[in-house]
Formats: structure tokens, sequence, C-alpha cells
């Protein structure tokens, strides 16, 4: 294993550690979160997050120009997902966060199995892992006694994640082929 890659385990474990070394404490930072800013509190993760978004497609966007109009349409359709999730499916504050979370999070685990040669076993590996890592944070969870288990958070993670995953591969490099 190159440096490079040891380097992206590396980050990615940290990443994951730090979701999981956080659980029982973030109630407390949403509720101080939630008083500090008011109702109003989700609308200002909800600008938030569809700012970190559009930023991202704004830094990477332009490699979709040499691919027709396509990439743009998928580009729409992904974000268009992200902003109903976001307005519609996550009244909860932690859960609008767990957006970013795991879509950040499947970035990760794409730059670990980016060097895998067939794309259909490279997005099964970060797909599987991706619901794993988000599987076991809902087991935690659990076994917390200021959280609960909750399934629909597990498909909650795992959509974030597919929703990260879709926009690595239409931003990446070389639209991630070779």
């Amino acid at each position: 294993m190159n440096n490079k890659k040891m380097i992206d385990v590396a980050v990615l474990m940290l990443y994951i550690g730090i979701i999981y070394s956080t659980l029982s404490v973030m109630p407390v930072v949403f509720s101080f979160f939630s008083k500090l800013v008011g109702p109003k509190g989700g609308l200002v993760i909800d600008i938030a997050a569809f700012v970190m978004i559009v930023t991202v497609c704004l830094l990477f966007g332009s490699r979709l120009g040499r691919n027709g109009v396509m990439p743009y349409i998928w580009l729409m359709v992904i974000l268009s997902v992200y902003v109903y999730v976001l307005m519609e499916c996550t009244p909860i504050i932690a859960e609008k966060v767990h957006l970013l979370e795991y879509g950040f999070l499947a970035y990760l685990v794409w730059r670990v199995f980016r060097d895998v040669r067939q794309e259909w076993i490279r997005y099964l590996l970060i797909t599987a892992l991706v619901v794993a890592v988000g599987w076991c944070d809902e087991l935690i969870q659990g076994t917390l006694p200021n959280r609960v288990y909750d399934v629909r958070d597990i498909y909650l993670n795992i959509l974030s994640g597919l929703l990260g995953l879709a926009l690595v591969m239409l931003l990446a490099p070389g639209r991630d082929r070779r």
C-alpha cells in the first residue's frame, strides 16, 4: 500500500472514529444550537447545506462541460433530491447534518477505493462500507442512554451516502473513468 493510499485509509478511519465517538454528545450540541438560533435552526442548516453543496458543484462543475448536457441534467437531479430530502424528509437538525456527514463519508470511501479497476466492484465496495458505517452508527446509538436505534436513520444514512457518491461519480476527475 502506497503512502497516498495509507493517508486516505487513515483519514477515513479518523472520520468514522469521529462520527462514532461523538454520538453521545451530539444531542447536547444540537440542543445548544437549537436554543442559539431558535425555531429557524432547521432553515439555517438547510441554507448552509445547500450553499456547501452548490459550492462543491461550482468548484468542480467545470469538469462537466466537456461531456455534453447530460452531466448537467444529472447534477440538477442530484441537487433536487438533496433539496427535497433537506426540506421534506429531515425535520430534525441532526438528520440534516447526517445528510452532509454521510455524503462526505462516501467521498472519503471513494478515495480509498478509487483505484479498484472494475467500476461495479468499486461502487459496490463504497456502498457496502457506507451502509455498514451507517448501520453501526445506529447500533451504537441503541446502546447509549441518551440515543435510540432508528431504522429510518439507517435509510437516511444510506441515502445520504448514495447522494454523496452520485456527486463524486459526476464530479470526480475524468468523471471517475479510466
